[in-house]
């Protein structure tokens, strides 16, 4: 059976470079409003966990933390500006937006802040610092349940 992948696009895994320039751009526009981001599910699991993209995750997940905890005009026209190309969101209690850009999803969940996204843990990856939700042990085995085992992609929380 083939692997779903939203809107045809590419594994990050396959297109390393790719992703981490869209990463580096997500993060400038961003921290350009001010607001806080993290990692999220599989990329922050892969970066913790391998150091690197999980081969058969489809997208990258990113969380923005706003004060209404879901998507705000700003965010999104400014990521529109940079070339993100807003395919679908999601009702809360999931509260994320599909973005595409250089055929790679990008899945933006919202967060006001609670408990994984008040204060942010740190992960190097790849020569860069990432903020990553804390405790992250904590989040990855909700998340995931014993997540240090290769070959878990799914998340069971969201």
């Amino acid at each position: 059976m083939a692997k779903w992948m939203p809107y045809k696009t590419q594994e990050p895994s396959k297109i390393p470079d790719v992703a981490d320039r869209l990463l580096n751009e997500f993060f400038q526009t961003i921290g350009g409003l001010k607001l806080r981001s993290c990692l999220a599910f599989g990329l922050c699991l892969g970066f913790v966990r391998d150091k690197a993209y999980i081969p058969g995750d489809n997208d990258l997940d990113l969380i923005v933390i706003t004060k209404t905890g879901g998507p705000t005009p700003d965010v999104i026209e400014a990521l529109e500006k940079k070339g993100f190309v807003r395919k679908r969101s999601y009702p809360m209690p999931s509260g994320n937006t599909h973005f595409v850009k250089d055929n790679i999803l990008l899945d933006v969940y919202f967060r006001a802040g609670g408990k994984y996204y008040t204060t942010l843990g740190k992960v190097r990856c790849k020569n860069k610092v990432y903020d990553i939700p804390y405790p992250t042990d904590e989040y990855l085995t909700a998340c995931y349940g014993d997540w240090r085992k290769k070959g878990i992609i799914s998340a069971r929380y969201r």
